[in-house]
């Protein structure tokens, strides 16, 4: 067995168009008769994908055909390891893989490379601000607390800036001197002198040393350390060894985190500032700096301690996170990679002291399995068996939840919410999903309002939508769920009868009908219905934005009806941030809506192949009327002259190809049944690598807001027909009408 690093043209191509993800290679070979077996190991643990497919999270046992296969290990912060294997028929081979980090800043993923080590990679402790006035004389800042005599390299007097002073900075043990120096104040404040290597021979372990800058006029300034023989350099060894293909900035914040685990803050703060020295960037050493000062005892008012608050300011409150303490980090951080459909991270920080905290506070399991349910396809179609086990995981957590606090109505809902999860979790992947799985999360949910639940109606109307689901999978009896919708929608309305989302749930239920009706008479009753429910709910402030999407989704299925749409959506309809607009992913393919798409963008939607590939990125932006916009040749234009935001797109997207098929110009296009007018291209070519592509662009004015919209459909794979699962997303796509005009 062979493993060699391919890179793919596709992945090349994605890098070219900044689009995340990338699909994996297909089997290199046709393989011969004949199977083997092969163990493959990674650190940290990774999901393993073999010939496009995910075959578990490492460690696993496979047995696949002799001959070659794509092998690709992924988790979240770490580089994909892409390789080739060459299989003998019989054979059972052991492989171990090393992912190297990607991000050397991401506190998780440092700890990932740390336990291997047994280490703990702390939060660090921001210094903050002074207000007193010791700046106004010299402070010795550095060297402090316990310090090994093989460290001792320099010492720090600050100076108040513009002083003019002389005198003699001297090393005391006891109250014998054994080093002196003459000394004045630069003109920058900061004085920093190497030692001479005797100063660090007259020391041993259990001296005590003063030290500070005596002036030939006024009180000296002093600071003391210890001489210890703490014994780190066997852990730092091993870490050098076992991190040697991880990047030098991730292993020099471990061996930074080694000497603050030690008590050794000078060491750690004279290892850091080397590291700046060599030309290490990043908040984290400068962290390192103002943590080891901090904990050493340096006075707050000097400049070493400004100079590194400085530094750290220039980076986003992101890159602090990382770094600094925050109460909520663990939760945050799986939130977060739930976002970007990176199971693995999640599962992993559930295996580690997370859970047990998870377990001990009902809120943040709600929190978590109210996130994973509401990300459930994205994670499971980018990451299905990472996502499986969290899903498992999150049942088996909440379970424990709810035995160690049975009367507690949250810890009933976070259990609920991970049954649901779970239940998503199978509809993505399973051929044959069940509808009691739904159920059963309805159940669970339900049971929290017999604890006393009192939410104003929220979960009641989440269970309602959860139906809905189940209302659309093949095998469901209708007549039964949507009698359990109106079922729930009474309870909620009886039990809150004032709420406003109480009457949304009712609202929904309504809704829930419409979907169903076999006739387009007790189709528009039951939107008639739903819109004279949801009417007195949307007045006044402060009303609930979950209230506002159902109103987008009553808009929706009332252009549908009236335009005569019946399309098998799944029930994953999708508004944007602003309820802008709405569309439906359709059945079939592996459609994923990002829940958080990036700046400037208002949605983003990507359909993978069957074998995981990325065939297209569909995006759609937005320009504002009123402001103006600067191209990168100089030109202007207002954010409503379409044509003009057309032409300029179609030169930027020709400008990247490196051949084009024809002469791609700007003309009148229709988009959809409900976006018809406005401007579009179509330029079909090669891109800077020759992989084949097309683009598709349409440039329409909205009907209701003083927007334009840019809707851009980039094709990475040639079609061999008509794809009719995009002509569903297109004419599913409408504007959403502003509630209440």
């Amino acid at each position: 067995m062979v493993p060699t690093n391919t890179t793919t043209l596709l992945c090349a191509l994605l890098v070219l168009l900044g689009l995340a993800g990338c699909g994996d290679l297909g089997p290199a070979k046709r393989a011969p008769r004949g199977e083997a077996t092969v163990s493959i190991a990674t650190t940290p643990p990774s999901e393993i994908w073999v010939d496009g497919t995910s075959r578990g999270f490492a460690p696993v046992e496979l047995t696949l055909p002799a001959g070659s296969h794509a092998l690709r290990a992924h988790l979240g912060g770490f580089e994909d390891h892409v390789a080739t294997l060459e299989l003998a028929a019989g054979a059972n081979e052991p492989l171990a893989l090393t992912l190297v980090a990607a991000d050397a800043e991401d506190r998780e993923v440092l700890q990932l490379l740390a336990d291997a080590h047994d280490l703990w990679i702390e939060p660090l402790e921001p210094v903050g601000p002074h207000r007193g006035d010791d700046a106004k004389q010299p402070l010795a800042v550095y060297p402090r607390g316990d310090v090994r005599p093989g460290d001792l390299r320099e010492y720090r007097i600050d100076f108040p800036a513009g002083a003019a002073t002389e005198g003699v900075v001297r090393f005391l043990k006891g109250d014998k001197p054994f080093f002196e120096q003459k000394v004045a104040s630069p003109e920058t404040g900061a004085l920093v002198r190497s030692l001479p290597e005797d100063v660090a021979t007259n020391l041993a372990a259990g001296d005590k040393v003063t030290w500070g800058f005596y002036p030939a006029e006024g009180a000296a300034t002093t600071a003391s350390f210890d001489v210890v023989d703490k014994d780190v350099d066997a852990v730092i060894a091993a870490v050098k060894k076992g991190l040697k293909s991880q990047p030098q900035a991730a292993v020099t914040h471990i061996i930074a985190q080694v000497y603050t685990d030690a008590g050794l803050h000078y060491a750690a703060h004279q290892f850091a500032a080397r590291a700046i020295e060599a030309g290490q960037t990043g908040l984290r050493p400068w962290a390192v700096i103002l943590d080891s000062l901090g904990k050493m005892g340096a006075p707050k008012g000097a400049f070493a301690i400004q100079q590194a608050q400085k530094q750290i300011a220039a980076f986003s409150a992101l890159q602090a996170r990382e770094v600094y303490f925050r109460p909520n980090y663990p939760i945050e951080r799986m939130l977060q990679h739930m976002d970007q459909g990176e199971a693995g991270r999640v599962l992993l920080s559930l295996g580690k002291a997370d859970r047990a905290t998870l377990t001990e506070s009902p809120a943040q399991a709600q929190a978590l399995a109210f996130g994973a349910a509401t990300r459930s396809r994205y994670m499971a179609l980018r990451s299905p068996i990472a996502t499986r086990k969290v899903a498992a995981a999150l049942v088996e957590l909440t379970k424990e939840a709810t035995a160690q606090a049975p009367e507690d109505a949250t810890a009933q809902v976070a259990h609920g919410y991970a049954r649901l999860h779970e239940a998503r979790v199978a509809r993505a992947l399973d051929a044959k999903p069940d509808p009691a799985a739904y159920l059963a999360a309805a159940d669970a949910l339900l049971a929290a309002y017999d604890l006393g639940l009192d939410d104003g109606g929220r979960v009641y109307l989440g269970i309602v939508d959860l139906l809905r689901e189940a209302l659309t999978m093949k095998g469901a009896d209708e007549d039964a769920l949507l009698a359990r919708c109106a079922e729930v929608a009474e309870q909620a309305v009886k039990r809150f009868p004032k709420e406003p989302l109480a009457g949304g749930a009712q609202a929904s239920a309504q809704l829930a009908k419409a979907s169903v009706a076999p006739t387009r008479r007790t189709a528009r009753e039951a939107l008639e219905a739903a819109f004279e429910t949801l009417g007195p709910q949307l007045q006044g402030d402060g009303t609930d934005p979950v209230l506002f999407d159902l109103h987008a989704e009553a808009v929706t299925a009332d252009r549908a009806r009236k335009a005569g749409l019946k399309y098998p959506y799944i029930r994953a309809e999708h508004g944007t941030p602003e309820f802008l607009l709405r569309f439906a992913v359709p059945r079939g393919g592996r459609w994923l809506v990002y829940e958080q798409p990036p700046e400037g963008t208002i949605a983003r939607i990507e359909e993978r192949g069957l074998d995981g590939d990325l065939r297209r990125v569909v995006t759609i932006r937005t320009a504002a009327a009123g402001v103006e916009y600067v191209f990168p040749t100089g030109e202007r234009c207002d954010g409503d002259n379409v044509r003009k935001l057309a032409e300029f797109d179609l030169d930027a997207t020709t400008r990247a190809y490196r051949t084009t098929k024809g002469r791609p110009r700007v003309q009148k296009k229709r988009f959809s049944r409900a976006l018809r007018s406005g401007y579009g291209f179509e330029a079909t070519g090669t891109d800077a690598q020759g992989a084949w592509r097309r683009t598709t662009a349409w440039y329409a004015k909205s009907e209701h807001h003083p927007l334009t919209f840019l809707i851009t459909d980039i094709l990475l794979v040639e079609p061999d027909k008509q794809e009719p699962a995009f002509e569903l997303f297109v004419d599913s796509l409408v504007e959403v009408e502003p509630a209440g005009r």
